[in-house]
């Protein structure tokens, strides 16, 4: 058998594997799936990506209005001139004011963006307040006799009081120049000079009479008795200070000077007749990315039935002056003389005469924030198929402030 000659056939062997025929329509199999898994890909993380810029927008939008809110609830606090409202406010610079419509050109150069988006339109909300520190001190000094009693509109003359504080922030942060509010009879007192003998109690001296800072509106003098428990709480106030919300254009990075990002911004400083006057040390960016700020007012926000420019003034209002007719003081004045729809008889009618206006009306203040996400994209642009656009987010507030309506001096 092993020597069993060649029967003479010939045997052929097939060599396992695959055509390049078969291949070639394997890859064409495998490339279509891929595609259909790519796209797949593609939009999830889109659609990723967007839900995070939507939350974070949401979250600036929070964050912002927060501050604003309490800024508003401290608006025409007058703290420091108590029993009476401040006089030397002015017409040009009245202490609540709202300036619509102001625009602010981003320079945008992508030419795939809407014009319309390269353009930011925002009121300009200014407010007036005495703000307290937030802290409180406590006398250290015992009562004292009746003979330091003064006749009251008799300014007082170079007392000395000693607080205890917390610890020595807290008693750096107080400064001359500042009013001591003792709450036992709750009394201003301005702070003369400051020393410190140990980390957390500080010595005041009182002035011989106010010293108001420069350009902010005066007193009548520091009233009353000048003899306070030991042990009263103390508040420490800033006296005559004036909050403004703006938008400006912000560069955050250096390595690209021409990318300018329009940013919430809040400015303070100390009153002045004459204008604002921001203190650059106490500018705060509030939100980054912002593409409205909106301030309006109403004495019924409630009202379902009129149209929403005849609710909130400045509500699609195209006026520049917030007095201007048609502007939001004017729609104020309308709904006070609507007497019979709205009950307002009574009230006063708003102006900038009566720079204390808003001591004496409940009127409602709405603020829409509106923030755009960081990125343009093409699914953000639905108008335009294959440009690209920037998705908005608008935090709408409503509120009552807390001094608005409460003419207590």
């Amino acid at each position: 058998m092993a020597n069993e000659p060649n029967s003479g056939r010939t045997f052929r062997f097939r060599s396992a594997g695959f055509s390049l025929v078969e291949l070639m329509v394997a890859l064409v199999f495998i490339s279509i799936l891929m595609a259909g898994m790519a796209k797949v890909f593609q939009s999830s993380l889109n659609t990723f990506y967007a839900s995070g810029e939507t939350l974070s927008s949401h979250r600036r939008n929070l964050m912002a209005g927060e501050m604003v809110y309490d800024d508003l609830n401290t608006t025409g606090m007058y703290l420091a001139t108590l029993p009476e409202p401040p006089s030397g406010f002015s017409t040009t610079n009245p202490p609540f004011s709202i300036t619509p419509n102001k625009t602010l050109t981003l320079g945008i150069t992508d030419p795939n963006i809407p014009v319309a988006q390269n353009t930011v339109t925002f009121d300009e909300l200014t407010l007036y307040m005495d703000q307290p520190l937030p802290f409180e001190g406590t006398n250290q000094d015992p009562i004292k006799g009746n003979d330091e009693d003064l006749p009251a509109g008799t300014p007082q003359v170079n007392k000395v009081f000693t607080l205890q504080l917390k610890d020595t922030k807290q008693v750096a942060q107080v400064k001359a120049g500042m009013k001591a509010i003792f709450k036992d009879a709750f009394h201003p007192f301005e702070i003369g000079a400051v020393s410190s003998s140990s980390p957390t109690t500080v010595t005041i001296t009182t002035v011989d009479k106010p010293q108001d800072l420069a350009g902010a509106p005066t007193s009548t003098g520091d009233a009353g008795d000048s003899s306070h428990l030991s042990g009263a709480s103390v508040v420490i106030v800033v006296p005559a200070q004036q909050v403004r919300y703006t938008i400006l254009l912000k560069n955050f990075d250096p390595s690209a000077p021409t990318k300018l990002i329009p940013c919430l911004v809040r400015q303070q400083g100390t009153y002045n007749a004459a204008a604002f006057t921001p203190d650059p040390a106490l500018e705060t960016i509030i939100a980054e990315n912002v593409s409205g700020f909106k301030v309006y007012l109403s004495m019924d926000p409630s009202n379902t039935v009129k149209p929403m420019s005849a609710v909130w003034g400045g509500y699609q209002s195209a006026a520049t002056d917030w007095a201007a007719a048609g502007g939001i003081l004017s729609v104020l004045n309308s709904q006070i003389s609507d007497a019979g729809g709205l009950g307002r008889a009574g009230y006063k009618l708003v102006s900038n005469a009566n720079l204390n206006w808003f001591r004496d009306i409940p009127v409602t203040v709405r603020i829409d924030l509106t923030t755009r996400t960081v990125t343009a994209r093409t699914e953000y642009q639905s108008a335009s198929p294959g440009g690209r656009a920037f998705r908005d987010t608008t935090q709408s507030m409503v509120l009552v402030p807390r001094h608005f309506g409460l003419t207590l001096n």
